[in-house]
């Protein structure tokens, strides 16, 4: 199948989408910060980064759950899911070219408001700043089917803390990598709607960099503080899992492809029926993880109160290895 199907890419072509790209990256020219300079070789890299933290390390608690063959199953599904998705993402972005970040993205999909942005740029800050406290424990509170890509991982037969701390030290640098990087998107972009009209946003001036640091301060203050504060803080990784990843993972994506396909065009032919009830079931599996997902951690949360397993805020239990 030819993804870029001949009506949108009309679309694109009589929107300017690939003119309008290339002014904004022109447009930075004289410019002593330049933003659009992420290749895909680096972007590629940056996933894979990611993908080790949030991805591989799942596997262990995840296939323990689920089991070898289910495990695969959901596994190659959720591959399949997210490469889908991102192409749609992919080609609502050409049509859209004045959408930069998930938070236009999500007020085009949702008619426009700037309420809807604001909703968006509310999920997109707070699953950021959860994840950038995140450590092991923030895999084993994701549902399994959310984050696993198959690899293969071998078993530690001998329960030795060396093994273990062998096996932790490929894991740390990630873990510290991945707080990083979504503490720099988050502090991007409160620095842009701050200098959005300022030349302080592509000059290395002292006001810029204040500013920045500042905010970089002010946001692993504040994952620190919601970390300690919080002493049912893993379970409160799932809750924020269940409510954002519903909506970033399947909901916004099913929605981008009924607006690129109109009432009239969703149905024209075999090939583009079937992927439009691919996208409804997108919808409708997302309002299940955020309806069901949200029931089970809260359920989970008032569970473990009543039970007495949470301690009190800024323990001092250690937690190394």
């Amino acid at each position: 199948m030819n993804y870029v199907d001949q009506d949108i890419s009309a679309e694109i072509i009589k929107k300017g989408s690939p003119r309008d790209e290339l002014s904004v990256i022109h447009g930075e020219e004289g410019h002593q910060i330049k933003y659009h300079t992420c290749s895909w070789q680096k972007t590629a890299a940056l996933l894979f980064s990611e993908y080790i933290c949030l991805a591989i390390l799942s596997f262990p608690w995840s296939f323990s759950v689920l089991g070898m063959v289910p495990g695969v199953i959901v596994t190659c599904a959720v591959a399949a899911s997210v490469q889908y998705t991102s192409l749609v993402l992919w080609k609502f972005c050409m049509k859209h070219p004045e959408a930069r970040d998930v938070c236009d993205v999500g007020k085009i999909i949702l008619g426009g408001s700037q309420i809807a942005y604001h909703f968006t740029a509310v999920m997109f800050l707070l699953n950021n700043v959860f994840i950038m406290v995140s450590q092991t424990t923030y895999i084993a509170g994701m549902s399994a089917f959310l984050n696993i890509s198959y690899t293969l991982i071998g078993q530690i037969t001998i329960p030795s803390p060396l093994f273990k701390k062998i096996a932790f030290s490929f894991a740390i640098p990630t873990i510290v990598y991945l707080g990083a990087l979504y503490a720099s998107v988050s502090a991007r972009f409160v620095f842009f709607r701050v200098f959005s009209q300022s030349h302080h946003r592509h000059s290395n001036t002292a006001v810029a960099w204040m500013a920045w640091a500042g905010i970089l301060i002010v946001l692993w203050v504040a994952a620190f503080i919601i970390a300690e504060i919080i002493p049912f803080f893993s379970d409160l990784l799932s809750l924020m899992s269940s409510l954002f990843d519903s909506w970033f993972g399947f909901i916004y994506w099913g929605l981008a492809y009924l607006i690129l396909y109109p009432c009239n065009k969703r149905w024209n032919g075999f090939g583009r029926s079937v992927e439009t009830l691919l996208n409804y079931f997108l919808v409708l599996f997302g309002l299940y993880i955020l309806i069901a997902g949200t029931y089970v951690s809260v359920k989970t949360i008032i569970d473990s109160y009543h039970a007495s397993l949470y301690g009190g805020v800024f323990s001092c239990v250690p937690n190394g290895i």
